[in-house]
């Protein structure tokens, strides 16, 4: 009995890896196309406030209000809000020396979170359209492409690409990430055109004024939050590659394995509490949520059970016994890999699996700390 528990607990996770990674992104081809996007309209012109919380941004602040301003759209139609959370070092007297009317500071006392920073720019604006993104975060490429979907009125929020800069060209890990968000962004098309839930990303993103929602105050996935209800309704999210949303590395391996713990508190944050996401009643939203999202956030559980029951499943067959040998050749070309990097050697193949099962741990801490209750809207920012 013992057996067959352990097996269908090996396949299942086996299986479910395979399909995230394989056949979901096949199975995306096999859905008719539901959705184009609109030609960019130079009538379409509405009025966008660029929203940046900050936190101590003294080193990103001025290039990113020279960025935000420098937009491919009319100068009269955008304004910057900058955010500062109690900031000790010089963002404030930075923005506040900016001469161009359309920037404006707004400086919070004591510690907020991101929530209530947010929310507070929001109700200092009229603009109809809504872009959030980070201090540390470059914008370039074709925004009036970026911004023609909202010509289409069931579309309540757009997400821009985001690309990681090494900070040296000998940098693999970063190239790696890069590698992986490429394949998520293809991804993205596909589930874009057939009405699915693609997401947003957090580095740079658009939203209706109309159907922005407050944030809760302990929210610390703002682009999850500010379409879900959207989403629920049966409107939509869209992924536009045309415009990046750039930002460079952690300026040390422990500042990007921090990030990268946050990020899993913030994924296993978005699962347990928006199980809506999951409801039969929109069948693609479901599948695409399911099969991109919920998966991939689960994935250091689904490794470590499939791990688990291989070595249990041993015993009764060689089958298991070369999947198990497999698996474990392939954590100890990880460990090496982390070794060798240790002593300053980078092999390619080695180096890539130990930045994978690197992430996937980071991650699963990620994890715990959210159903310890250590996860928190306040921020502290990276070093850039």
């Amino acid at each position: 009995m013992s057996e067959i528990v352990w097996a269908i607990l090996f396949w299942l996770s086996v299986g479910l890896i395979i399909h995230s990674f394989v056949f979901y992104p096949l199975s995306l081809r096999l859905f008719p196309i539901r959705f184009k996007s609109p030609e960019a309209n130079d009538k379409f012109q509405p009025s966008i406030a660029i929203l940046i919380p900050a936190r101590n941004e003294e080193v990103v602040i001025e290039e990113k209000i020279r960025n935000s301003l420098a937009l491919n759209y009319p100068a009269e139609k955008i304004e910057v809000l900058v955010g500062s959370d109690n900031s000790t070092d010089s963002t404030d007297r930075l923005v506040r020396e900016c001469t161009d009317p359309r920037v404006k500071l707004h400086r919070f006392e004591g510690r907020n979170g991101k929530p209530k920073i947010m929310n507070s720019l929001v109700e200092n604006t009229n603009a109809e359209i809504l872009l959030l993104t980070d201090a540390n975060v470059t914008i370039w490429g074709d925004f009036s492409r970026f911004m023609r979907h909202f010509q289409d009125e069931s579309v309540v929020a757009v997400g821009a690409a985001n690309r990681f800069v090494p900070r040296d060209c000998n940098d693999k890990m970063a190239k790696g990430e890069q590698a992986y968000r490429t394949f998520i962004e293809s991804t993205k098309r596909l589930e874009t055109g057939i009405g699915g839930f693609s997401g947003l990303d957090g580095a740079a993103y658009a939203i209706r004024r109309s159907a922005w929602k407050p944030l809760p105050p302990t929210a610390m996935n703002d682009d999850i939050v500010s379409s879900y209800s959207a989403v629920i309704n049966g409107q939509r999210v869209v992924f536009e590659p045309a415009l990046v949303g750039m930002e460079h590395t952690g300026i040390s391996v422990g500042s990007e394995y921090r990030r990268r713990i946050r990020i899993g508190t913030l994924n296993w944050g978005t699962l347990v509490s928006y199980p809506g996401f999951l409801l039969p009643t929109r069948p693609i939203v479901a599948y695409t949520y399911f099969s991109h999202k919920a998966i991939l956030w689960l994935l250091p559980v689904l490794m470590i059970v499939a791990l688990l029951t291989n070595a249990l499943l041993c015993q009764y067959s060689n089958v298991y016994l070369a999947l198990f040998v497999a698996q474990l050749t392939f954590y100890i070309a990880g460990a090496l890999g982390g070794l060798a990097s240790a002593f300053g050697v980078k092999i390619l193949i080695f180096y890539q699996v130990f930045s994978f099962v690197a992430v996937m741990t980071a991650f699963l801490i990620g994890g715990v700390r959210f159903f310890l209750g250590h996860s928190s809207a306040v921020w502290e920012r990276s070093e850039r």
